[in-house]
């Protein structure tokens, strides 16, 4: 019999309890950079210096066969720099960069932010400076897809094709009496996968995504599985051994790397924990 895996959930997030303790990073970046140097700034004006869709790079999905997948983590950033003069005939001159969008990926979108930062010149001096600002990051844990993040990411991050992931958000500059400005910016867009390493040599059984749908009242729960195998999946109240109880007697191993078995669970139940065993004659 394999050892079990467990999992958790209560009414706000879930939990994964497992025996494995050392989480591991699979990290992907792609750099941005843009410039209006062909085109500089001058007088006063709001330009879009990269539009909405500028940030859009094609990650791979996690590979499953490294371990369990715990969290993803997303992050933009962007350093930039102004370089320029105050307008002849102008006391005052200033100029600002900002953005802010969210992030979306597979027709998904879920929260951003984003911010804003300048520089100001009196006349005689040289308008330079950075307008870096600061990065935005978001970590999605695997436990709580379908409860703070559609459930749809997962199968973008567990999928077998690489996806696009944009940052939906422009780059705008807002200047006042300059001359001559120029704007540019070095950006980095990121997506890290943290996972739980199989143990090696091995492939061990674990439940790799716990799914909860309250109002359809269904929680879906997908291990990492053999065609070959059959297994049974138990549930407690509470992680005892003695207190689990078989929901499903056989489910059949899917002809992909994993099985799934949805259980109906009333919304109100607060807390509850999943184990999955293979079946032996």
């Amino acid at each position: 019999m394999t050892l079990p895996s467990f999992f958790s959930f209560s009414a706000t997030s879930f939990l994964l309890v497992s025996s494995l303790t050392a989480v591991e990073d699979v990290p992907q970046s792609l750099d941005f950079a843009k410039s209006n140097e062909d085109s500089l700034y001058n007088g006063v004006g709001l330009e879009f210096l990269a539009d909405s869709q500028f940030f859009t790079a094609s990650f791979e999905p996690f590979d499953a066969s490294l371990g369990t997948l715990v969290s993803i983590t997303v992050r933009c950033e962007i350093n930039g720099l102004f370089d320029g003069a105050v307008a002849d005939g102008s006391d005052f001159a200033a100029a600002y960069g900002s953005l802010g969008g969210s992030f979306a990926m597979g027709g998904l979108t879920f929260d951003g932010t984003g911010g804003n930062q300048g520089v100001e010149a009196e006349s005689g001096e040289t308008l330079t400076g950075n307008f870096g600002i600061s990065p935005y990051q978001r970590t999605l844990q695997v436990a709580d897809a379908g409860v703070t993040y559609h459930p749809g990411l997962i199968d973008l991050f567990l999928g077998e094709e690489a996806f696009d992931f944009t940052y939906n958000s422009p780059v705008m500059i807002d200047f006042d009496s300059v001359q001559d400005l120029q704007a540019s910016f070095n950006a980095t867009l990121s997506i890290t996968y943290s996972y739980e390493p199989a143990e090696p040599g091995s492939s061990p059984l674990s439940i790799v995504q716990l799914v909860r749908n309250s109002a359809e009242g269904e929680v879906m729960i997908e291990w990492n599985s053999s065609p070959d195998e059959s297994y049974r999946v138990l549930a407690a109240e509470r992680p005892e051994p003695d207190l689990f109880e078989v929901v499903a007697t056989s489910v059949s191993g899917e002809s992909g790397q994993t099985t799934r078995f949805t259980e109906s669970v009333p919304a109100t139940v607060a807390k509850r924990f999943y184990r999955v065993e293979t079946v032996t004659e």
